[in-house]
């Protein structure tokens, strides 16, 4: 089930009303598990990715933090391209200090936080500044409600040293969520390694055509993957978040920016499911 809440981009600019920059979603997506913990039933994790600070990032901040600052996320992850080059980190650190600190919170690179001389060391010291657990190709087993969750993140395909080899090995946990910048990891990693993938980098397609779709999304698996919830396999879930930021384009169309929280729900099998 999905529902969305709306945030205002422009506080209180006075011609925020012309509506030319978009809005910011809260996507609010039940993840349902046939084999999830009792104890995880409900459980809450924050997305935030695509932040891409900048100008435009500094005109959403506002609103991006509203929207947070209702929330009570049991995790929270990042999940890459914070910054379009290193001037972007006094910003991105600065903001995501400023989210909820009473929960543990990791952070996976992508590919604009290498590119234009940003590097892994970098990368790793500004999540660290901004109380941000790094993780690249390694993992962390956290002890939630009695239950072991393990946090595996991956570094990015395009520009990192991606090795999905490296960050799954070591303890399993009973309950296993990796974080990728790439949607495109699904294409290396078997699925059984994990039980939910969150991934950013489509921006949704960033243009989307009424009644077409988005047009182009920079990955090898394509549109019909640009955002939202895909079932792979055997309960093994896909969530592609639309993101907070922009790239290259500094606009959207018919494709809003998007915070979301994921709530692991515990169902029972149907019948037909049981044969």
């Amino acid at each position: 089930m999905r529902t969305s809440q709306a945030g205002d981009d422009w506080g209180n600019v006075p011609w925020r009303r012309a509506d030319l920059m978009p809005k910011i979603i809260l996507e609010k997506i039940d993840v349902p598990f046939h084999a999830l913990p009792d104890a995880l039933d409900g459980y809450q994790i924050l997305l935030i990715t695509d932040v891409h600070a900048g100008l435009i990032f500094r005109l959403k901040a506002r609103a991006a933090n509203e929207i947070i600052g209702n929330l009570d996320p049991d995790l929270i992850v990042c999940a890459g391209d914070t910054v379009n080059c290193p001037m972007g980190w006094p910003l991105a650190v600065s903001w995501l200090a400023s989210l909820p600190s009473g929960v543990p919170r990791y952070a996976v690179p992508g590919n604009w936080d290498y590119g234009w001389g940003g590097t892994p060391e970098l990368f790793d010291e500004q999540m660290l500044n901004a109380g941000m657990t790094p993780l690249r190709n390694s993992s962390v087993t956290l002890k939630e409600r009695g239950c072991l969750i393990r946090v595996v993140g991956l570094d990015d395909i395009m520009l990192g040293t991606f090795d999905p080899d490296r960050g799954f090995s070591g303890q399993e946990g009973d309950f296993t969520l990796a974080v990728c910048h790439n949607p495109d990891v699904i294409l290396h990693v078997d699925e059984s390694l994990f039980d939910l993938l969150l991934s950013g980098h489509t921006h949704g397609g960033q243009v989307r055509i009424p009644g077409v779709g988005p047009v182009f999304t920079s990955t090898h698996i394509g549109t019909p993957y640009a955002s939202g919830l895909f079932e792979l396999r055997d309960s093994r879930f896909l969530y592609v978040s639309r993101g907070l930021g922009q790239g290259i384009f500094p606009w959207r169309v018919f494709c809003p920016a998007e915070l979301t929280l994921l709530t692991l729900q515990k169902v029972a099998k149907t019948s037909m499911e049981i044969l």
